[in-house]
């Protein structure tokens, strides 16, 4: 794809959660080409999957959790490998027990103030490559003794578990987007080991989906000495997908313009319907809340 096409190419209009009773075959053939699906295969490997799950001693406490929505959801942002679904779920699982603070804040309901300062959105709207667009805005703008660490990371968790459950997401990914403008010791002196282990398994797999790639832009010297602490505890898959960008113009080349709001040099407005659609699953969430807690 050309320079000018990765800036300006049409974008995908798509609700977010929208229903749909089967994919396109546009989709069908997307998700054969990255992922390796097969249509024909699709419930013999659900299939096995639920079986390796009643076999692993771990995660056969989870196996009345996992209906075949859910084990597409794995099984996709594994390539539909039985093995590395299985370790995705287990980290998903872990994550529950390790970080059930960020679980519990995680409640749809309880993130209002959080979206309202506007640190964090997705726009309705997909890439060419059929990708969402998660933009961390000005990290500058937000004020840990106001919004702590945790409440930040629920959202982005909130969020994500969200996106994961749209099919074109699961099949194409997403990028996500970081503007570090602002990020000082303040921001730094609130991270402690526990947080940044939080953020780590986050992208390291705790919510099942594809970090197609992770853009990272306007980082000041402090920036880099956070990601020096956290670089160690993320895996291959998300280290490999990371790009630190020297100014807007490298950012411009890998990303549409109509996808960047305007601090990024883009044209895209936010809105609240990312927001509105996590509300949608807040009995969902509060399942799989009561779930992690009894955890053994």
């Amino acid at each position: 794809m050309s320079q000018e096409n990765k800036r300006s190419g049409q974008i995908y209009k798509d609700s977010f959660l929208k229903l749909q009773d089967t994919l396109s075959q546009e989709w069908i053939e997307r998700a054969k080409e990255l992922l390796g699906e097969v249509q024909d295969h699709r419930h013999e490997t659900v299939e096995e999957l639920r079986e390796a799950v009643v076999e692993d001693p771990y995660l056969v406490q989870f196996q009345n959790s996992l209906d075949e929505g859910s084990c597409v959801r794995f099984l996709r942002a594994a390539n539909w490998d039985i093995k590395g679904a299985l370790e995705l779920l287990r980290a998903a699982w872990m994550f529950g027990a390790d970080f059930v603070e960020c679980v519990e804040a995680s409640l749809p309901s309880k993130l209002g103030p959080v979206w309202h300062k506007h640190l964090i959105s997705c726009n309705p709207a997909r890439d060419t490559r059929g990708r969402r667009a998660v933009i961390l805005h000005r990290i500058g703008t937000w004020d840990p003794a106001v919004i702590s660490p945790n409440e930040f990371l629920a959202t982005a968790l909130s969020l994500l578990e969200m996106l994961s459950r749209e099919e074109k997401t699961q099949i194409s990914g997403l990028n996500l987007i970081l503007n570090a403008e602002g990020f000082s010791f303040k921001h730094l002196r609130y991270f402690g080991i526990h947080q940044v282990k939080c953020l780590a398994a986050i992208l390291n797999g705790a919510v099942p989906l594809w970090f197609r790639s992770f853009h990272i832009v306007n980082h000041p010297r402090v920036f880099n000495m956070f990601f020096g602490i956290i670089k160690p505890f993320l895996n291959e898959r998300i280290r490999d997908n990371i790009v630190f960008h020297s100014d807007l113009k490298s950012l411009h080349g890998d990303l549409q313009l109509d996808l960047l709001p305007p601090e990024l040099g883009g044209s895209s407005t936010l809105l609240p319907d990312a927001e509105a659609a996590t509300n949608e699953l807040e009995t969902e969430f509060l399942q799989h809340i009561e779930t992690c807690r009894r955890q053994k």
